[in-house]
């Protein structure tokens, strides 16, 4: 009975997921600063003798704006990891020592 509602979810889901991976693909390239820009082929305008020498440049320069973006919307989220408060002293202080010192760091790095 559960495969079969499992074998369900994953055809649901299958296409948007196909969606997803390639915008999260998208997004990674940008956060590398692996920008659209490098990926274009240059071109140049031409006149009668082949060549157009008022518009012969390629100024475009690629930025990491969106590696900037993420960095800084992550480091905004996670300064202060989130606490937990399960109405008891005790049970707050196994919480913290069960999630240990670095769980700032890695809740960030995710």
């Amino acid at each position: 009975m559960e495969i079969k509602v499992i074998k369900k979810l994953i055809k649901k889901h299958f296409a948007g997921h196909i969606e997803f991976m390639r915008k999260a693909e998208t997004a990674k390239r940008y956060y590398e600063n692996k920008n659209d820009i490098l990926r274009k082929k240059k071109t140049y305008d031409k006149d009668d003798n082949g060549e157009n020498p008022l518009r012969n440049a390629y100024n475009r320069i690629s930025t990491n704006f969106y590696g900037l973006l993420v960095n800084q919307k992550a480091g905004y989220m996670f300064t202060a990891p989130p606490l937990f408060d399960a109405g008891s002293d005790s049970v707050n202080k196994r919480i913290a020592d069960f999630l240990g010192d670095k769980y700032a760091k890695t809740c960030k790095d995710l």
